[in-house]
């Protein structure tokens, strides 16, 4: 009699876990600026919606109170977004700037011009005296630099920002290249084209009646401005009775605008004290670096950029996708 072979059956496997997407209740984990944990249609979304209304959500996740209690206020030039081939990230800001002036030199053409100066090898730019110069000559434009180290500083920095100049500043760039404090190490250019300000019900209304503004056509709560502010209202009181202030930036590595609160980029802005002491150990140090140090060449300063007397022009720049490095 032949032996009973028992056969054992295994179950099969379990599927694959279900990767569910990021949903609302969990956007509150997400810092500002940061798209890491948005869905691929979110990101899609984000696109077809205003640079303002972006911020309005960014700032729901921030106000502790009910967004119905404040009225919103938004201001923006848009400009062509650049991405940076290689640490060129002050050259692609100013060419982002370019596109808001008659004259429009190639990225090419001014850092050619810049490294013929001596004021860069590769494109990074560590001075702010550098970069003054460079938009003088390459861009014909009226700029003058402030100093936000101070209290005085920032508020003129509050001050540019309504009046609709644009600004050039350094700042440390963390990976969702927002605002953060890395002592100069991640140093990085932005340009800031705009604002969001969020108010107690009432305020904004008031500013209406001497300024241009529309009801967004989805949020009742926001306004967008068609001009920079220009009423009697005190700059203090516009700052010290916001409840929370973005500034709408540009940088080189990332086509999307970024939103971060206006502390923070400043705060970000006055840390700039060294060069990453890394890029030179390993080699990638072949930088001009000013004999004073990034402390005094860059740390606290901000490059105002006087847009009166030009006219919005769009440049042709090349078409060529740069890539960040």
């Amino acid at each position: 009699m032949a032996a009973e072979i028992n056969v054992a059956v295994l179950p099969p496997p379990p599927p694959p876990p279900l990767l569910l997407p990021v949903v609302a209740e969990n956007r509150k984990k997400c810092q500002v600026g940061d798209l890491s944990q948005t869905t691929v249609a979110s990101l899609n979304e984000s696109h077809l919606e205003s640079v303002g209304r972006r911020a309005y959500r960014y700032a729901a996740d921030l106000i502790l109170n009910p967004m119905n209690q404040y009225d919103c206020l938004s201001f923006n030039r848009p400009v062509r977004p650049i991405l940076q081939s290689g640490p060129q990230c002050g050259f692609v800001a100013m060419a982002m700037m370019g596109s808001l002036l008659k004259k429009c030199p190639t990225i090419d053409q001014v850092l050619s011009w810049s490294q013929d100066m001596g004021f860069t090898k590769q494109g990074e730019l560590f001075s702010a005296k550098c970069m003054e110069q460079i938009m003088k000559e390459m861009y014909s434009c009226e700029t003058h630099m402030i100093d936000i180290t101070s209290e005085a500083g920032r508020m003129d920095f509050f001050q540019h920002l309504l009046l609709g100049h644009v600004l050039l500043i350094p700042y440390d760039s963390d990976k969702n290249f927002a605002p953060v404090l890395k002592r100069g190490h991640k140093a990085h250019w932005a340009l800031i084209t705009g604002y969001f300000l969020a108010y107690s019900k009432g305020f904004v209304k008031d500013l209406h009646e001497n300024s241009s503004f529309h009801v967004d056509t989805e949020i009742s709560d926001l306004y967008h401005s068609d001009n920079p502010i220009f009423v009697d209202t005190n700059i203090n009181d516009l700052q010290d009775k916001s409840a929370l202030i973005f500034v709408y930036g540009h940088q080189g590595k990332s086509q999307i605008t970024g939103i971060w609160t206006l502390t923070d980029l400043l705060d970000s802005c006055c840390n700039l004290v060294e060069v990453d002491p890394g890029r030179t150990a390993n080699g990638e140090g072949d930088y001009v670096i000013p004999a004073a140090g990034i402390e005094t060449e860059l740390c606290g300063k901000v490059l105002v950029v006087h847009l009166e007397g030009h006219q919005i022009n769009s440049c042709n720049f090349s078409s060529t996708a740069y890539t960040s490095s």
